[in-house]
């Protein structure tokens, strides 16, 4: 399970962690823990928040019972992953102050087992979730200690992370140049290591900094090789998330069509997506190519783009507009008024409207009309009414 997590296969390791689970017996309080704090981190890493939330919640029960600091340590560093990551999606910055709770408690319990290693990645996370809230030079402190206590420990994979981090702090702050010199190197130690999760995510960073910076070749190139990275690892979110970034940093220089493309490959790699914020990019990447669509001279496009045979832009517009809209309503639950919020749309009935007209086939997907009640007093003034 561990080995496809570090791949990034992660529904094997899923597959391997579900059946480690079964054969565990009910007096196995400890290793089921480790099992199932590491189930929870193979759903942080595959973005899926909730369930590694629930995770999370369910063995916390049997991380109390333990004496196992590591143990202790590891489930209070993977719930303030889970706590960083839901924060700006769910908006909830009390999250952020609790990610800050669940590290702290972390670091302790590895310096209390004398855990080195584990405590140094504690200082990776809150470099990264300092770098999120702005704070780029306390994000800076903490990845200097991380960095200091792994070139004692000659780990080279953990380096690498602290180079990754280090590369979006510098994007975060617009300074690019050293920004690519981190994400650089990060890349070149994860193609060493075999960690092809982290791999996809340091070329995803180095591609939208070099993008930034105008190295637009260099840039569609390591965004390439990061989509290429994932999909051999069976990780298609990842891949779709790197298809998305080069439709946000690479719009200029990619023809509509192609542009067409990469949505409609991303919008397909992550239909089956728990991330809130995948639905999101995914809203502002279409826009950004109806745009794009709408603005092409279809007459003026070279001859040799074969992309272009038999095209119709309303035909298109239309398939991205389903896609959203489908993707909302699943994510809603089927929720009409919910999806509406999630589409940007200030009046539910707008995409009642669109179902109705543009999309019957998703009507099934939509949750069964509720009739509301009326109430008491309402009905006593019609019965009033009435009666007169």
């Amino acid at each position: 399970a561990l080995c496809y997590w570090r791949e990034g296969a992660f529904d094997e390791a899923r597959i391997n962690l579900t059946r480690a689970l079964a054969d565990l017996k009910d007096h196995d309080g400890d290793l089921k823990a480790v099992v199932m704090v590491r189930a929870g981190m193979v759903e942080v890493f595959a973005r899926r928040l909730n369930d590694a939330l629930q995770i999370h919640t369910a063995v916390a029960s049997l991380v109390n019972q333990s004496t196992d600091e590591t143990l202790k340590g590891a489930f209070h560093n993977g719930l303030g992953l889970v706590l960083r990551n839901l924060a700006p999606v769910e908006n909830r910055e009390d999250y952020l102050d609790r990610a800050l709770i669940e590290y702290a408690a972390a670091s302790f319990h590895f310096e209390e087992d004398g855990n080195t290693r584990y405590q140094s990645s504690v200082e990776i996370n809150l470099g990264f979730l300092f770098c999120t809230l702005g704070k780029f030079d306390e994000a800076h402190e903490h990845l200097d200690r991380a960095r200091r206590l792994f070139v004692q420990l000659n780990d080279n994979v953990h380096l690498a992370q602290v180079n990754d981090t280090r590369a979006r702090t510098f994007l975060g702050e617009g300074r690019l140049s050293e920004a690519e010199r981190f994400a650089r190197a990060a890349v070149k130690a994860f193609e060493r290591g075999g960690e092809q999760s982290l791999l996809t995510e340091a070329l995803t960073t180095r591609g939208i900094i070099t993008a930034r910076l105008g190295k637009h070749a260099v840039a569609r190139a390591s965004l390439e090789r990061a989509i290429e990275v994932a999909e051999v690892a069976g990780d298609l979110e990842g891949a779709g998330r790197a298809r998305l970034s080069i439709i946000e940093e690479l719009e200029q220089q990619t023809p509509p069509s192609e542009l067409a493309s990469l949505y409609d490959s991303a919008a397909e790699y992550m239909r089956q997506s728990q991330d809130p914020a995948a639905a999101r990019r995914l809203v502002e990447c279409s826009r950004i190519v109806i745009g794009a669509l709408e603005r092409s001279d279809v007459v003026a496009e070279q001859p040799q783009v074969q992309n272009w045979n038999g095209f119709s832009l309303r035909k298109q517009t239309l398939k991205f507009e389903k896609t959203l809209i489908e993707r909302a309503l699943r994510d809603s639950g089927g929720a009409v008024t919910k999806a509406a919020r999630l589409l940007g749309l200030n009046n539910h009935q707008s995409l009642i409207a669109v179902l109705n007209g543009r999309h019957k086939d998703l009507l099934g997907v939509r949750t069964a009309v509720r009739i509301r009640r009326r109430a008491i007093m309402s009905d006593r003034k019609a019965r009033a009414a009435n009666a007169d």
